[in-house]
């Protein structure tokens, strides 16, 4: 199956490139994201996209410098006055690692040749060129930011505090429609059929026999898809938070009575997101199993992006987990995805070396970035 996604990409690249630049022209990406991939060997998709990723300290030496290189070229075209750049961080910079990312973003913004400083205050603020906002505002956007005369990017409306999952992956299905025509294969293969459940309480057990209806015809329809092309594994599904981040509220399930026995401790867990925001909306999202391994840890690729433009990316690791389940979780752990550094990487196709493989992971990468983009453009004038 994936020789034959491979040999389709191959035969139709120009196209595919063409076709992406296109898009890059109309639609004005954030000027960073980062999207998760799961490659199960039958098929090659996004199944999350994050407008403020961290983890940039993750990035081998040679992304490091893409990144600056195209940093520099988006600010050129759209900010070009820019001088001064304040980097808005998330609340909890307690947190070891996310603040090697941000001095790692920094020290990118400074080697780009601009001057940056990580601020939070209103002083620091008004002093700036533009401010880069590096907190996905779960809780909301922070008065701080409120009538500011600098610009922010991205645009703290892009929050998760009111961004749905559902509606990108809308956006990202029609872009793998428009992709798959090119290559002359099914949308399925790019693509994670999602729904939509509203109006659910996983304390009260309320909406849990829409839960389980709408699971139950989602698996049907990834068991026809899975009989169409010969995949003999089993299906199941993701339940996800529509509006959350950093792996919380996530569950997996393959039978739908799972979820009208859930036990008290997964109904807590699926309760509140982030910033302990309640979980209402639900997307129900088909599991894509992964056969990423690394030093024989399960393993999956995080792909970064400057633009709409796939600047690198890292795998995300975890030895505690397997190939269906959520690795955003306790016992993950990074490894650079510099293809041409990845001893102990297990999976060479004859079909397709490692730059191969980047290559695809990046064209997906930039229809999740551009699906993004579509959301930016749609809440662009909102006031912050």
């Amino acid at each position: 199956m994936l020789h034959d996604i491979i040999s389709a990409y191959s035969a139709n690249k120009e196209e595919v490139l063409a076709w992406i630049q296109n898009l890059r022209d109309h639609v004005k990406g954030p000027i960073y994201n980062s999207v998760d991939l799961r490659n199960s060997g039958f098929k090659i998709t996004s199944v999350d996209t994050n407008i403020f990723p961290a983890g940039f300290n993750n990035l081998c030496p040679d992304y490091t410098q893409k990144t600056g290189t195209l940093l520099k070229s988006y600010l050129e075209k759209h900010h070009p006055n820019t001088q001064k750049i304040a980097i808005f961080p998330e609340s909890h910079t307690k947190n070891a690692y996310y603040l090697e990312n941000l001095k790692k973003l920094q020290k990118i913004i400074e080697e780009a040749g601009y001057e940056a400083q990580i601020s939070d205050t209103e002083e620091e603020l008004k002093t700036s060129d533009l401010i880069l906002t590096n907190n996905d505002f779960s809780g909301g956007i922070p008065k701080v930011l409120e009538s500011l005369p600098t610009p922010v990017i991205p645009n703290p409306n892009l929050g998760w505090f009111q961004r749905s999952k559902y509606e990108h992956f809308l956006h990202y299905a029609k872009l793998t429609k428009d992709f798959a025509k090119i290559l002359k294969v099914d949308p399925w293969f790019f693509t994670p059929l999602t729904v939509k459940v509203e109006n659910v309480n996983f304390q009260e057990k309320e909406g849990f026999e829409k839960i389980a209806s709408a699971s139950q015809k989602l698996l049907v329809q990834i068991q026809e898809k899975y009989n169409e092309h010969g995949i003999t594994s089993s299906p199941y599904v993701f339940i996800k938070n529509d509006s959350g981040t950093y792996g919380i509220a996530i569950h997996h399930i393959e039978n739908p009575e799972e979820i009208l026995g859930m036990n008290r401790k997964t109904r807590n867990k699926l309760s509140t997101g982030k910033d302990k925001t309640a979980v209402t909306d639900i997307i129900i999202q088909e599991g894509i199993p992964t056969i990423e391994r690394f030093n024989g840890m399960t393993g999956e690729p995080v792909i970064y992006l400057i633009g709409n433009t796939a600047t690198g990316g890292f795998f995300r690791l975890n030895e505690e987990k397997d190939e269906k389940s959520n690795l955003n979780s306790r016992g993950m752990q990074f490894t650079k995805l510099c293809f041409h550094e990845m001893f102990g990487y297990e999976n060479n196709f004859p079909e397709c070396d490692l730059e191969c493989l980047e290559e695809l992971y990046f064209r997906i990468a930039e229809i999740g970035s551009l699906a993004s983009g579509i959301e930016m453009q749609e809440i662009e004038n909102l006031p912050i």
